[in-house]
């Protein structure tokens, strides 16, 4: 290869366009893949929230009194927390709520919220969720 034909072959705007688009559009690619990983996060902590609070209410709802539904719904909580897939981090930092319309709960006409809420450590946020059971008048 002569010395001309290697300046031609620099000199040649052929492939400028990749290296401009590698240089230019990677860069600004890269904080949309990190926002879809944090939404993508949070979406799934929402969800999980969600099933596990209302299983913990239907829990506290169908217990026969006020401390072992309390108890019920804390133990359905954890268990929910690990067979869904969260890690030990999130389990701990789980916060169950539970208010009551009526004292003691489970009294006729009640209305029972639970409020779950758990840190997700790799957005660093709070996700929360809420879910409320009713208990019949004919307890």
């Amino acid at each position: 290869m002569s010395l001309n034909t290697f300046y031609a072959r620099i000199k040649s705007e052929k492939g400028s366009a990749v290296v401009e688009f590698v240089t230019l559009a990677i860069p600004l690619f890269i904080p949309i893949f990190i926002y879809l990983a944090a939404f993508g996060d949070i979406s799934d902590k929402e969800n999980t929230a969600r099933v596990i609070v209302r299983e913990s209410a239907r829990a506290f709802a169908t217990s026969r009194n006020d401390l072992t539904g309390n108890y019920l719904a804390h133990q359905v909580a954890r268990v929910s927390a690990e067979r869904m897939g969260l890690t030990e981090e999130e389990i701990k930092s789980m916060k169950l709520n539970i208010a009551c319309s009526k004292f003691p709960c489970l009294s006729p006409r009640g209305r029972i919220t639970v409020t779950l809420r758990i840190y997700s450590h790799l957005t660093h946020r709070f996700v929360e969720a809420s879910a409320q059971e009713h208990i019949t008048a004919w307890i």
